[in-house]
């Protein structure tokens, strides 16, 4: 419980900073964002089962007012696991494939302490995809394609290292929900192939951003 207070007590902190502190040039209202970021995560610690998850998000942005930002992104994913038992005949030494593409609103409420900026984002929006299984063998025994929504959120950091650019760390909660069907299927709701699939976890994303002024008054700050 004194964890949770802590958070709690972290992120009331937070929303009280950008609230009230000073907005910067690379924020103000009318610029745009452009930007890439990426993570990846790896686990073996069951031994049986291994699994390898990487992303990428590339994410354009404009500043409707001082500090706030609504944007679209994209975000590619590929993930593999690979399990290595086998119990009462059945035959669990298995590799599978999955690739999926979401396309989602973003938004962000930026603060500016110096060339340190903190952030609260969201998303929320649609993926598709496909699913591949496959004996060690090499030999494919099931092809599967997915769809349904993801959404998220969660705390980043911005470092400005020029009046243009700057890096990013962002701390997310991520969840997805699709239905699978096989291929050849005609439905995605048939009762054999319909049921839902549900996936979520935290990751740590890096990226690199562009901020684009467009306002007369952004031109200046920047050429101070």
């Amino acid at each position: 419980m004194e964890s949770y207070k802590s958070i709690y007590l972290i992120i009331i902190n937070l929303v009280v900073i950008l609230l009230f502190t000073k907005v910067s040039a690379q924020t103000d209202q009318g610029n745009f964002m452009i930007g890439i970021s990426g993570s990846g995560y790896y686990d073996e610690s069951r031994g049986h089962y291994k699994e390898l998850e990487l992303s990428l998000s590339p994410d354009i942005g404009y500043f409707v007012s001082n500090n706030f930002m609504l944007g679209t992104g994209l975000c590619y994913s590929y993930f593999y696991t690979r399990s290595n038992y086998s119990f009462s005949g059945y035959d669990g030494k298995k590799k599978n494939y999955t690739n999926t593409f979401s396309i989602f609103p973003i938004a962000r409420y930026y603060v500016k302490i110096k060339k340190f900026s903190p952030f609260l984002h969201a998303y929320l929006g649609g993926t598709w995809g496909n699913s591949k299984e496959k004996s060690f063998e090499g030999e494919v025994l099931n092809r599967e394609k997915l769809k349904g929504f993801v959404y998220g959120g969660g705390i980043g950091f911005t470092y400005f290292i020029s009046k243009k650019v700057g890096v990013e760390v962002l701390f997310l909660y991520n969840y997805k929900e699709y239905k699978k069907k096989e291929e050849g299927e005609s439905s995605f709701d048939s009762k054999e192939y319909g049921e839902f699939i549900k996936r979520h976890n935290f990751s740590m994303n890096l990226g690199i951003n562009i901020y684009l002024p467009t306002n007369k008054k952004s031109k200046d700050n920047n050429n101070l």
